[in-house]
């Protein structure tokens, strides 16, 4: 890892429409963060569990099947008190 990646802030971006994912990453990726993105709440889960660096939690409430964004941020700030959460819904 790099000096300059090592300063950047890493988001796990957790969102099951592959669109809205795509177009998510890239408008934080523009803003100069680094983006590691998951379809799932479990995929999301799985990569926290290994230890993989993530700085904020940015997750869709509503991710289809299995757990949803606010199970998911729970179980995230178990496994890593302290870590920001940002939620986000396109549900009307």
């Amino acid at each position: 890892m790099t000096a300059l990646e090592k300063l950047r802030i890493r988001v796990l971006l957790v969102e099951d429409e592959p669109l809205v994912r795509e177009i998510t990453a890239e408008a934080l990726l523009g803003q100069g963060l680094d983006i590691r993105a998951a379809a799932s709440g479990e995929e999301a889960l799985r990569e926290l569990q290994r230890g993989d660096r993530c700085d904020v939690l940015f997750t869709d409430v509503n991710l289809g099947r299995g757990i949803d964004g606010v199970a998911l941020s729970w179980e995230a700030r178990r496994l890593r008190p302290g870590l920001p959460v940002v939620y986000a819904s396109g549900a009307v």
